[in-house]
């Protein structure tokens, strides 16, 4: 049910835990160092909440892709990019904050099926761009 990520792994690569029905956390320690991470990374997963370490500046492919229960992810980066279909079908997601951001990219199909009420707060000043990323 609970993952705990050490400082010292840097990176995970594509469907780590995908289809991990039963993972409700994952907690990156304060001091991560991770900084590259594959597609499908939690596909499927039953993760509810998320805080996403600041080195991680890029997310693959679905990276949230049919996580049906989560509620709410705090990226903690300054510069994010989203290829594509990151958020699609996460049907309870009520709140996405980018705290610290002061540049977010968002690729295709990003936000389909995403609730209408969903609310996605940036720092005061963010670049914030929706572009076709390849």
């Amino acid at each position: 049910e609970n993952i705990s990520i050490p400082s010292c792994v840097t990176k995970i690569e594509c469907n780590a835990f995908s289809e991990c029905i039963c993972l409700k956390t994952i907690e990156f320690s304060k001091k991560s160092e991770l900084n590259s991470v594959g597609s499908r990374l939690f596909y499927n997963s039953s993760l509810k909440r998320v805080l996403i370490p600041s080195k991680i500046k890029q997310m693959g492919r679905s990276f949230f892709y049919q996580c049906d229960k989560l509620e709410s992810i705090e990226f903690l980066s300054d510069e994010l990019i989203f290829i594509e279909r990151t958020f699609v079908a996460c049907k309870k997601l009520s709140i996405v904050l980018f705290s610290n951001a002061k540049k977010v990219t968002f690729g295709m199909d990003v936000f389909q099926q995403v609730p209408s009420d969903c609310l996605f707060f940036f720092r005061t000043g963010a670049e914030v761009k929706i572009e076709i990323l390849l």
